[in-house]
């Protein structure tokens, strides 16, 4: 996909680009997508998310974001810190062992984190939950199923 393929595309509000080959975000990609609530990106081949790659989301109205079924493999401590207005993050699927602390500090609006069946221990278990029980007051829904 050309980055540049939905550019004239302003009034977007979900984009479900699921079940393709995307290996890699290009952030240009997302340039117009101010009004976009939902994106879709999940079982693809994503491997790594750098902390840039959502930046034309900030302030923006994205609300759910799904990247389940990915190759993601390390959460970057500020690749979150664009979508102020995410309440539903899914990461169900992926590669992901371990979990900055400060990952999720600026979802302040985070209603739905889903990290189902990442195979995490237990010691990171339980220091997620202390974690979001003491900085993301908002969030009614913690997935960790295994």
């Amino acid at each position: 996909i050309e980055f540049d393929s939905f550019k004239d595309m302003t009034n977007l509000k979900e984009i479900f680009l699921n079940d393709n080959c995307i290996f890699k975000i290009d952030q240009k990609f997302f340039k117009n997508m101010q009004n976009l609530i939902l994106l879709d990106l999940s079982s693809n081949l994503i491997v790594n998310l750098k902390n840039r790659d959502f930046i034309y989301f900030n302030n923006s109205k994205l609300e759910i974001l799904n990247l389940e079924k990915n190759k993601i493999a390390h959460l970057d401590c500020k690749i979150f810190s664009y979508l102020s207005n995410l309440n539903k993050l899914l990461l169900d699927e992926n590669y992901i062992r371990f979990i900055e602390s400060d990952c999720f500090d600026k979802l302040t609006k985070l209603k739905v984190l889903s990290l189902k069946k990442m195979f995490f221990k237990e010691i990171v278990i339980n220091k997620i939950a202390n974690k979001f029980s003491n900085t993301i007051k908002n969030l009614e829904i913690l997935s960790l199923k295994n």
